[in-house]
């Protein structure tokens, strides 16, 4: 993995500035080969997609560069990177958590998508109600729909929610704190779902 992550590096390498540089000369070491600090680093990447589950989604050397090459952007914007090691750490950690906030909000769009495509193909007086439930989804907030996403289309626990979200957003909130916004959410949706069949009787 280092000798990959090398050679990628030094094909994205370019004559710059001095930062420019001596940023290029810290990541190299970083993953010289025998440097212990880069094994560490590597590892903490790999660690880092396994505790937000996207190992299967993403490779180490995609979030390295990525990294790096967020690095080259901000020294060209003037800006200086005091401690390179720090700073690729932090940002290898930020990558990996938009990453994951965009995969569930991609797992959120395909849940509407789905229940739009099912209210369009339900007919009858019988299946108003459910396509009143799809209605109702859409209009609630994004985050309401996030926790109803992963409680019921993903069927997981309110401890694996916990876990995921404790990964995934900056406010850190307890499981007696989710539950609650996970009723509070339900409710929300029945009371958007009593204003559409409402709004649908004669």
């Amino acid at each position: 993995m280092k000798y990959v992550c090398q050679d990628q590096l030094c094909s994205l390498n370019g004559r710059g500035s001095v930062m420019r540089q001596e940023f290029d000369a810290a990541v190299e070491s970083i993953l010289a080969i025998r440097n212990s600090d880069g094994y560490s680093f590597l590892s903490f990447v790999k660690r880092t997609l396994f505790q937000f589950r996207l190992q299967a989604m993403h490779d180490v050397l995609d979030i390295v560069v990525e990294a790096y090459l967020r690095g080259v952007r901000l020294i060209e914007s003037g800006t200086d990177i005091k401690n390179p090691t720090a700073w690729l750490r932090r940002t290898v950690y930020n990558i990996i958590r938009e990453y994951s906030r965009a995969e569930r909000r991609d797992r959120r769009d395909i849940a509407l998508i789905e229940s739009k495509a099912m209210a369009q193909r339900l007919r009858g007086d019988e299946d108003e109600q459910l396509k009143a439930v799809w209605n109702a989804f859409h209009k609630i907030s994004s985050e309401d729909q996030d926790i109803l996403v992963i409680r019921y289309f993903d069927r997981k626990s309110w401890q694996e929610i916990h876990q995921e979200l404790q990964t995934t957003c900056d406010e850190q909130v307890d499981i007696g704190t989710l539950r609650v916004r996970g009723s509070r959410a339900m409710k929300r949706l029945r009371g958007k779902y009593h204003d559409e069949i409402d709004s649908a009787s004669p």
